[in-house]
C-alpha cells in the first residue's frame, strides 16, 4: 500500500462523514493548517499540516453569509464534511500531498509536505461557542 492510500485509510477511518468542523486555522505565515471537526460530546479529529505550499479556502458565493461567525452558536456551523480526497504531487523536486476537502459551502484544497491526524477532546472548543 502507497503513503497516498495509507493516509486516505486513516483518513476515512476516522469516519469525518457529516462532521462539523469547529476549527480551521492556519498558522506560522501559512506553515501550518489545523482543521479540528466534531465526533462526539467529548471528542474529535484534528488533522495537521505541516509545511504547506499552498492553501485555498473557497466559499460558495451563493451561500449568503449573514450571521456573525465570530459569534456561532454550535447549532449554527454551517460546514459538515463530505469529503476528503488525498493524491500526491511532485512539484519542482518536492514530493507532497494534495488534500481537498468538501464541506459545502466551503472547499478547502491544502499542498503539503507532511499530514497527521489524531483523536483530541473538543470539551474546550465547544465552550467556546455561544449556548
Amino acid at each position: 500500500m502507497s503513503d497516498v492510500e495509507e493516509i486516505q485509510k486513516e483518513i476515512d477511518k476516522l469516519y469525518y462523514w457529516d462532521a462539523y468542523i469547529l476549527k480551521l486555522e492556519t498558522t506560522a505565515f501559512g506553515d501550518k493548517v489545523e482543521l479540528v471537526y466534531h465526533d462526539s460530546d467529548e471528542e474529535g479529529v484534528k488533522y495537521i499540516f505541516k509545511e504547506c505550499y499552498d492553501v485555498k479556502l473557497e466559499h460558495d458565493i451563493t451561500y449568503t453569509k449573514d450571521l456573525d461567525y465570530e459569534k456561532l452558536k454550535l447549532g449554527q456551523i454551517p460546514y459538515y464534511i463530505q469529503n476528503v480526497k488525498v493524491e500526491k504531487q511532485e512539484r519542482e523536486g518536492k514530493e507532497l500531498y494534495q488534500f481537498e476537502i468538501d464541506a459545502w459551502p466551503m472547499k478547502a484544497q491544502i499542498l503539503c509536505r507532511k499530514f497527521d491526524a489524531s483523536i483530541v477532546s473538543v470539551k474546550e472548543l465547544l465552550n467556546k461557542f455561544e449556548k
